[in-house]
């Protein structure tokens, strides 16, 4: 479970969110709304612990980690979270299997389950891909790389920030549909976006306007 209570993150004499709290249980799928400079990737970052807020808390299964080192901090991110960019944020140089290891770098394990990638690649249709690189595949593709990435690590949520918005038609139904089997094996979903087509599977919608949650 996912609790920010009075949230509020400031860079200097810029409030960008202000009292935000919300629960985010653990299977739930939602969908954060909001235009351009409503500060949803600030929220994105405060979410995923990639951001610490400048006041409030955040509890993450009942563990308030505003006042946890920065090392467990990361430790917890790199554990719980998997992220999915409208950029895709993959090493374009590196292959499809080594940037979805990329993470698995950084767990404690550092040990590569052979089964479960092997399992992930056929489920996203991308093992025949597995030893390409990745500027040679299309945006479908590295968008899906960029999910088998994300859930490397066996998260309990996945955070996508405007996940489909380089894809067509055909590919953003994919994600969308990959997205649905997820939550229905019980990994949290949250999709940040401005696009409205995108919250017809969510369980609840909020709107970000002007530092504030709704």
């Amino acid at each position: 479970m996912i609790k920010l209570v009075n949230v509020v993150k400031s860079y200097g004499d810029l409030t960008v969110l202000k009292n935000v709290s919300v629960q985010i249980n653990g299977g739930d799928y939602i969908t954060i709304m909001g235009k351009s400079g409503a500060g949803k990737s600030t929220l994105i970052s405060i979410l995923g612990l990639m951001d610490r807020p400048s006041s409030g808390s955040y509890e993450l299964d009942g563990q308030n980690t505003v006042f946890l080192l920065d090392e467990e901090v990361a430790r917890l991110r790199n554990e719980e979270f998997g992220f999915v960019f409208q950029g895709y944020n993959l090493i374009s140089d590196l292959t499809v299997e080594e940037n979805i290891l990329i993470p698995v770098m950084y767990s404690r394990k550092k040990r590569v389950d052979e089964q479960y990638l092997v399992e992930l690649l056929t489920r996203l249709d991308i093992l025949h891909l597995r030893k390409k690189i990745v500027n040679k595949l299309s945006g479908g593709e590295k968008q899906r790389v960029a999910i088998a990435r994300a859930l490397i690590n066996r998260p309990a949520t996945i955070i996508a920030d405007e996940p489909t918005g380089s894809l067509d038609q055909v590919n953003r139904d994919a994600v969308l549909q990959i997205f649905r089997e997820l939550n229905k094996e019980g990994i949290t979903i949250i999709v940040v976006t401005h696009d409205q087509t995108l919250t017809k599977d969510a369980r609840k919608v909020y709107r970000l306007s002007m530092g504030h949650l709704l």
